[in-house]
């Protein structure tokens, strides 16, 4: 069962939507967004990967993921 941080879910939507926006050509402001939509992207992956009581923070547990990321 994956917990999740439901403010910054809301937090990263709100990044996520002011970036499209900007792609749209609709809004100049972006630059804050995209690193706020970035970090909280990272966080809550990393977050919901170590909370699975199989996985742990050892070396080859984070390069197994870091594999199925990239692969994703």
């Amino acid at each position: 069962m994956k917990k999740q941080i439901d403010s910054l879910q809301g937090a990263r939507a709100v990044a996520c939507f002011f970036v499209i926006l900007h792609h749209c050509y609709i809004t100049k402001i972006v630059t804050p967004f995209v690193s706020v939509f970035i970090i909280l992207s990272g966080f809550l992956l990393s977050y919901n990967h170590f909370e699975r009581p199989e996985l742990s923070l050892s070396p080859v547990s984070c390069l197994r993921f870091s594999i199925k990321r990239v692969k994703k």
